[in-house]
């Protein structure tokens, strides 16, 4: 079922609100000036570099590889929503220096954020239908090219003093829509991500204490994903709902070692 502009921008919000509670979690409450509790620099643009990276070889493009592979499309959305936390972090910190106040933001979203959701989607999915589908070497060629275009200009924000926090947003949710994202399927995905982000923080993951691998040897990122699905089926998911179940499971995890 779709959702309206109103429900987007609402969701919208929701995501900026959970992202600001995970960095306050992961570096500390001095996040949004760009340092952590430590005084370290935080280099969000460096970090969704990082994870384009990532996305890219989920994609059979080294040829000195086979370049028969597979394309494992629901690695590389795991690692696309990992590049919005990022992206949406650095935006949330730049608009904080910028608007005097929160009310201030949301009409700036509202008003300019909002209305371009669905276009960068669209150019997305419209790119994508451009090339063909399959994953055979001889039809793929095209996409891995497309996507190796996202990963140079995702490379080339790292060093531009004068990177478009709001271009790096809408850039991100066009890649979303080539990889075959709605706003509502990236929204459950963000919202699946940033929750067990959020878990692994309350559960040892700095300090090298979290398990990664679940129940029937799958990584939590798939637990995650499988949780998400079942919660979406009955209209039941949210960050609290997603967090007692992930906290079910891992205490499965935990007593059977």
């Amino acid at each position: 079922m779709g959702t309206t502009r109103d429900q987007r921008y609402s969701r919208f919000l929701e995501m900026i609100e959970l992202q600001k509670q995970l960095n306050s979690m992961s570096a500390g409450s001095g996040w949004c000036s760009g340092t952590t509790n430590e005084g370290r620099k935080i280099r969000w643009r460096l970090a969704a570099s990082m994870e384009m990276s990532e996305l890219i070889d989920s994609y059979p493009w080294k040829h000195w590889k086979s370049l028969n592979g597979e394309i494992d499309i629901q690695n590389a959305k795991v690692e696309a929503i990992d590049i919005f936390h990022f992206l949406l972090s650095e935006f949330i910190q730049v608009s904080k220096s910028i608007f005097f106040n929160n009310y201030e933001f949301k009409k700036y979203i509202s008003t300019y954020i909002a209305p371009q959701l669905d276009r960068s989607f669209e150019a997305g999915k419209s790119r994508r239908e451009e090339i063909s589908h399959t994953a055979s070497i001889n039809d793929n060629g095209n996409e891995i090219d497309d996507i190796i275009d996202y990963f140079e200009l995702f490379q080339s924000y790292i060093h531009n003093d004068e990177f478009d926090t709001q271009k790096g947003i809408l850039d991100t949710l066009e890649l979303c829509g080539f990889l075959g994202f709605d706003f509502n399927s990236l929204y459950s995905l963000y919202v699946g991500k940033n929750t067990l982000n959020i878990f692994r923080q309350q559960n040892g993951y700095k300090d090298g204490d979290y398990l990664k691998t679940w129940e029937d040897n799958k990584e939590d990122n798939v637990v995650m994903q499988e949780i998400v699905a079942d919660l979406e089926s009955t209209n039941n998911l949210s960050s609290i709902t997603l967090l007692a179940e992930l906290q079910y499971k891992y205490e499965q995890v935990l007593s059977s070692i």
